[in-house]
């Protein structure tokens, strides 16, 4: 079984990949709304990485992360970024993904859901 932090960087990766190939849209859609919530909840999901486990900025080679903390292991913390997740992962569910689709907003979408 792959835990939930080994998937996260692969679908972070996925987000951003996403990210780089979107077709530029001159008329705004019924999905853009969907579209745009997706995409900040893949924002949030990255920078609540970033807070929630400092060494990831590290391993990743990031300048912004905090290269001096690491992750609350206390039953607290634990606790505290459980909650968090699922507070995403509840935020996910309301959106449909049948109106995003054929954008790449779509698989975004997917990636975040499975990482959550």
């Amino acid at each position: 079984m792959v835990s939930r932090t080994s998937r996260a960087p692969i679908a972070l990766f996925l987000v951003a990949l996403g990210a780089c190939t979107r077709p530029a849209s001159k008329t705004p859609d019924a999905s853009a709304a969907p579209a745009a919530r997706v995409d900040s909840l893949a924002d949030a999901m990255f920078a609540a990485r970033l807070e929630l486990e400092p060494e990831f900025g590290t391993e990743a080679g990031l300048t912004k992360g905090n290269h001096s903390a690491i992750r609350d292991n206390s039953p607290a913390g634990i606790q505290a970024v459980h909650a968090r997740w699922d507070a995403m992962y509840a935020a996910a569910r309301t959106i449909d993904p049948a109106l995003l689709a054929g954008r790449t907003e779509w698989a975004t979408y997917g990636m975040v859901r499975e990482a959550l």
